[in-house]
């Protein structure tokens, strides 16, 4: 790695930007042995001749990741996509990057592989891996984005910014942001915005937040959801579970379902325009069937009825497929809906809402243990009953 300030279009530098980690791809050449010679003669400074030392024969050795070429034995290359390193007379391939601290000193990370950090994640820095990122410390206000699971033994601190509008959600930009295509685990989370293709475990507490997860958030531990979810925008694809959701000061924490409905939706509204233009066209070649049938007896074609018939059969068929798949569809969204809930294993104050399509509910005082459900067109609030 080069370690040097990249430079940006204008001019400047970007100081936590210190360039790419070296990384190889399968079959990538590594190392090249270069046969020995047996020296040639030289002369000192007065003339005198030296005779030649003979170079020495090594071996390569062929480290974890890495074989000999199969067309070039004196050429190493990589088995792996990973980090290059040198070992005594050849290579290694590392598929995990290991480093104590991102910060300043060390710049962004970015490696094709999984990254390991002892550490923390100082402010302002970006770690990039297209395989998991575990770390030991702290998240600052920095970006986290994995192609596998994200794991923080400690906790996200974002720097404060209250989710209170929901109206323009999207222009918000929290100072902490997490993407993974796996699922995401922290102690803690304030401030920050997650965005997850699995499921989000928070241990402790989710305070404030942005969160887009695909399927389930769980805030409490593996066994039981005892977290403590205050405040904050959450789209979720299946369930939030929580042991407290809100807060007593009334901090607006809203739980929407309406990306999965919304999908659904526009599904079933592509299904009635296909509907809708096989309709069409029937109606007007069973028109054209009625004029042909009518015209005289000298000036009828039955060989052209005929395929207008046939044809208006094959649009009519079509058709009763279509209702079919639009009932399947319409059944799906009716399930899903159905199978979606948020549920404070302890508490919920006022000012939790839910939203299941075009239906909502808000918590307007203290419950106990509860569970916010969609059940014929409208969102309930119903206890739990522990048996």
């Amino acid at each position: 790695r080069i370690l040097k300030p990249r430079e940006r279009d204008d001019g400047s530098v970007d100081m936590r930007d210190l360039g790419d980690i070296i990384c190889v791809k399968v079959g990538d050449a590594l190392a090249k042995r270069i046969p020995f010679t047996l020296g040639v003669k030289g002369f000192t400074v007065t003339g005198t001749p030296i005779e030649p030392t003979p170079g020495e024969d090594t071996n390569l050795i062929a480290g974890e990741g890495t074989k000999l070429s199969p067309k070039d034995n004196d050429i190493l290359i990589s088995t792996l996509v990973g980090l290059p390193k040198v070992i005594d007379n050849g290579m290694q391939v590392d598929k995990i990057y290991q480093i104590n601290n991102v910060d300043v000193s060390t710049g962004h990370i970015k490696f094709e592989g999984s990254i390991i950090i002892a550490g923390d994640v100082k402010d302002g820095m970006e770690v990039v891996a297209s395989g998991d990122i575990n770390i030991a410390g702290f998240v600052e206000s920095s970006n986290l984005n994995a192609g596998g699971d994200i794991t923080i033994q400690k906790g996200v601190i974002g720097r404060k910014q209250e989710v209170e509008d929901d109206s323009n959600i999207d222009e918000i930009q929290m100072s902490a942001l997490l993407t993974a295509k796996g699922n995401i685990f922290a102690t803690y989370s304030q401030y920050a915005e997650i965005n997850c293709e699995g499921n989000i475990r928070i241990e402790n507490q989710v305070m404030h937040n942005i969160i887009n997860v695909e399927q389930n958030l769980w805030v409490g531990k593996e066994e039981k959801a005892d977290g403590k979810l205050i405040g904050g925008f959450i789209k979720a694809g299946e369930s939030v579970s929580s042991g407290i959701i809100g807060a007593t000061a009334g901090s607006k924490t809203i739980i929407s379902f309406d990306k999965k409905v919304n999908e659904f939706k526009a599904k079933i509204a592509e299904i009635d325009e296909r509907l809708q233009d096989e309709s069409a066209k029937a109606k007007e070649l069973q028109l054209l069937a009625k004029k042909m049938k009518d015209l005289p007896k000298k000036v009828a074609k039955p060989d052209v009825l005929a395929k207008v018939i046939s044809t208006y059969k094959h649009h009519t068929q079509n058709m009763a497929e279509i209702i079919r798949e639009k009932e399947l569809a319409d059944q799906e969204l009716q399930e899903y809906m159905t199978s979606v809930y948020v549920e404070g294993t302890e508490r919920l104050y006022h000012g939790v809402e839910m939203r299941v399509g075009d239906f909502k509910e808000r918590t307007k005082r203290e419950y106990g243990p509860s569970k916010l459900i969609y059940s014929e067109r409208k969102v309930i609030i119903e206890p739990i009953v522990n048996t």
